[in-house]
């Protein structure tokens, strides 16, 4: 019970209070404590509504605000990705566009290139061609006169021919004559013709020989192949190719095999000539010549088919 003098709890049956002492009278004390009690219960109830309705307002409140925060954060992150999206775009075109730059001013480059190498290549072929028309105009006024008779025939039929020209040619794996100081088979003659040094077996030391390197297509003063050309080859059949740059050395391309034979100096070209079975002598055996072709047509028979008919090879003399 509680005393409604003091408002302080007094225990229950108690004809007074312990506390202050007014008289306590039971059935207007229940009553009095009832009626406290539902106002008391009600105030709690209020307070606890207009709590839950504070609480469920500012719930609400910051329910609205967040959802407004989070459409705008939508929004914006949209616009974000649009823009990012517009600047990768931009920059993938910025690259494309680059790359297009990059691209043409390689190809600038490597059509600069290409235009300079043309032009060292006329320049060098133009070099070539001159040095060469020097280099056949000496040789013919340094002809002796033993030899001059032999030489005529063969620059009639000749065709002059750089050494560069020459390296486009396969040379014929074939028996060689003549004096081979450094004894790897091929004679002193033959590799002044190369360039290679007549007292080594390997001009360049990379442990093959002179002869097994020319013989299969290797060059005997480096490490590379020999420039061959078979297409150069096939259109020089059957012609006697001058050495210009080096003695007059004379070769011949045997229609056959499309390989170079060498014939030597010019005093001994008529010699080796008449040493190859495909061959006929180009000198001896000259049947006609035509006035408007300006080519010489030789012809002999083959010595180790005495009974078969006569072969002819022609050489021409431009």
């Amino acid at each position: 019970m509680i005393c409604f003098n003091c408002k302080k709890q007094i225990p229950d049956g108690a004809p007074n209070c312990p506390n202050c002492g007014a008289p306590i009278v039971p059935p207007v004390q229940v009553g009095k404590e009832i009626k406290f009690r539902r106002w008391q219960r009600w105030f709690f109830y209020v307070v606890i509504a207009i709590l839950f309705i504070a609480e469920t307002a500012y719930a609400a409140k910051i329910y609205s605000d967040n959802a407004q925060l989070l459409e705008a954060s939508l929004r914006m992150q949209t616009s974000l990705s649009q823009a990012q999206g517009e600047l990768d775009s931009a920059k993938a075109g910025m690259s494309q566009k680059d790359a297009e730059l990059a691209k043409a001013k390689a190809q600038a480059v490597e059509l600069q290139q290409t235009l300079d190498n043309r032009a060292r290549e006329l320049q060098q072929v133009s070099s070539q061609k001159e040095e060469s028309l020097r280099s056949y105009e000496q040789l013919k006024a340094n002809l002796s006169s033993v030899n001059a008779g032999t030489f005529n025939a063969l620059l009639q039929m000749g065709v002059a021919v750089s050494n560069q020209e020459l390296l486009k040619i396969q040379v014929a794996d074939t028996s060689f004559s003549g004096q081979d100081t450094d004894g790897d088979g091929l004679p002193d003659d033959l590799e002044v013709a190369f360039g290679t040094d007549k007292n080594k077996s390997d001009t360049d030391g990379d442990g093959y020989g002179d002869r097994e390197e020319v013989i299969n297509g290797y060059n005997p003063l480096g490490s590379d192949k020999l420039p061959l050309d078979q297409k150069f080859a096939n259109a020089n059949k059957g012609k006697v190719l001058l050495q210009m740059e080096g003695k007059g050395e004379a070769w011949y391309v045997n229609p056959k095999d499309g390989k170079r034979y060498f014939l030597g100096i010019p005093s001994e070209a008529v010699k080796a000539l008449e040493g190859l079975q495909v061959a006929p002598n180009p000198v001896s055996n000259i049947s006609a010549t035509s006035g408007t072709s300006g080519q010489t047509t030789p012809t002999t028979a083959n010595p180790s088919q005495q009974t078969a008919s006569p072969q002819s090879v022609v050489i021409p003399l431009d």
